[in-house]
């Protein structure tokens, strides 16, 4: 790597809040056919850390104690993991929504059963909240959400179907309307995918 190209990732870093390796898929997805308004965007605005944006939460939404989940990129494959649910694919690009990121987000994960929400992030790029999650019991020290619906404006919408199902809660229209506005720092090459987005 040239002097050059290390100084414009230095700048690009402490610019966004992003890893060295978060900036640079950021920049090709920039210049891709696939999500790059998103990408820009991102690059756009300061990511926040972990901690601030927990604070911000539990100052706005005590109740919710929501997952933060890092997606890996998008890669096409049938699957069935141990949870049963059949897959055509895993992980999730910068427009991936919907039942496509139900099916990558609600596991299979190494995951205390805590969480009661799952935020859905790629490359810190905020993709989608669900609430009303619960954790199936632990198999091999992981678990995947039973139950949960995405919540989209202000209504609850089932993930599996795209059906309305009910008003979402005053706190989840607070909850969106904060996760929407942050782009979130999660190192790419950290071990850990989930980081907790609540104190309790």
């Amino acid at each position: 790597m040239t002097s050059d190209t290390f100084d414009l990732l230095t700048d690009a870093s402490e610019l966004t809040g992003h890893s060295f390796d978060t900036v640079i898929q950021l920049w090709a997805g920039a210049a891709s056919d696939v999500g790059s308004e998103a990408a820009r965007r991102a690059l756009g605005v300061r990511a926040a850390s972990q901690d601030e944006l927990r604070a911000k939460l539990s100052t706005c939404v005590p109740n919710l104690r929501i997952a933060a989940i890092r997606l890996d990129r998008w890669h096409a494959g049938a699957s069935t993991a141990a949870d049963g649910f059949a897959r055509t694919h895993a992980g999730a690009d910068l427009t991936t929504v919907g039942t496509d990121l139900w099916l990558s987000v609600r596991g299979y994960w190494a995951i205390a059963p805590r969480s009661n929400a799952i935020a859905a992030y790629r490359l810190g790029h905020f993709l989608g909240l669900f609430a009303g999650v619960t954790w199936s019991a632990s198999v091999d020290k992981r678990r995947y959400a039973l139950t949960g619906y995405r919540i989209d404006g202000e209504d609850r919408v089932d993930p599996d179907s795209g059906v309305v199902i009910g008003r979402a809660s005053d706190d989840e229209v607070a909850a969106l309307k904060c996760l929407e506005r942050h782009a979130l720092a999660m190192p790419t090459g950290a071990k850990n995918p989930i980081a907790n987005l609540f104190t309790a």
